[in-house]
């Protein structure tokens, strides 16, 4: 008599948490990319595509970093939506456009560095922890981790890096060329600091799913050897077979399995229905 194990319902929730992966995965990357840009920027392309390729991850919004100068209300309202924007630049900036942006001004106007951003879409728990870790640990210190009631998990790639100066006041300039040669360069270089933490946090990143691979598959190769040794167990468990005291052929078949003449359960219930009488 073979007994066949019943798929548990926690294999089953699993299998359907990945399903719901993998539709989110192609939905999100299949869509419209929303932001002003409308593309990815070219600084974390590489990163993205490589996120993006990996079967645990994908991205649901980013931002390599960048300068930008916002116009807001004159009777200093900051809106998020409906502001006027002066300048943005994924590169490096020249004090000459920071001057002539400013010239377009009719409100308050603020020249602002934001460093990369990202966020990722993890299939597990230890999945977000990688990437979390390895955020953390190539100097995006206020990276983060967001669990959804439904079991998403969101992984935030953050800086605390940022600048942000007031340069106009309705519309008029407040401070001299100097000032905004000595501003242009604070945020240059910040910029530049945060392009070599992308660069980083890439290679630690491509490190630790190399590594977490490679455990993943030694850990696979210990549960194939460990199943077959289960499987081989049970089988002999579950094959009856009714011997007379003379014929000890329940030895010679135990014997067969551990010299791995025989691999599975049909070799063993074949060999044991020639040389007994199967009880089922």
């Amino acid at each position: 008599m073979l007994r066949f194990q019943r798929r548990s319902r926690t294999s089953t929730m699993t299998s359907q948490s990945h399903d719901v992966f993998d539709t989110q995965k192609r939905s999100c990357l299949s869509g419209l990319d929303l932001s002003r840009k409308g593309s990815i920027d070219a600084p974390i392309l590489d990163l993205v595509s490589f996120i993006n390729g990996h079967n645990n991850f994908f991205t649901t919004s980013s931002c390599s970093g960048r300068i930008i100068i916002v116009d807001n209300d004159p009777e200093g309202v900051v809106k998020k939506k409906g502001c006027k924007w002066l300048l943005t630049s994924h590169d490096c900036v020249h004090p000459d456009q920071v001057i002539e942006s400013l010239g377009k001004s009719e409100g308050n106007a603020a020249l602002k560095f934001e460093a990369f951003v990202m966020h990722v879409q993890c299939r597990k728990l230890e999945n977000a922890q990688l990437m979390l870790s390895s955020g953390v640990g190539s100097g995006f210190r206020n990276s983060g981790l967001s669990v959804g009631n439904k079991g998403k998990f969101i992984a935030a790639i953050r800086s605390t890096q940022s600048l942000e100066v007031p340069l106009t006041s309705n519309g008029q300039l407040m401070v001299d060329r100097k000032y905004i040669e000595f501003i242009v360069d604070m945020a240059n270089k910040k910029l530049a600091d945060n392009l070599v933490k992308i660069e980083r946090f890439f290679e630690d990143l491509k490190s630790a799913v190399h590594t977490d691979a490679a455990r993943l598959s030694t850990q696979k190769g210990k549960q194939t050897t460990k199943t077959k040794k289960e499987r081989k167990g049970v089988c002999i468990d579950d094959v009856k077979v009714k011997c007379s005291k003379d014929n000890p052929t329940q030895n010679d078949l135990c014997d067969k399995i551990d010299d791995g003449e025989l691999e599975n359960e049909e070799d063993i219930v074949n060999t044991a229905m020639f040389w007994c009488e199967l009880d089922t």
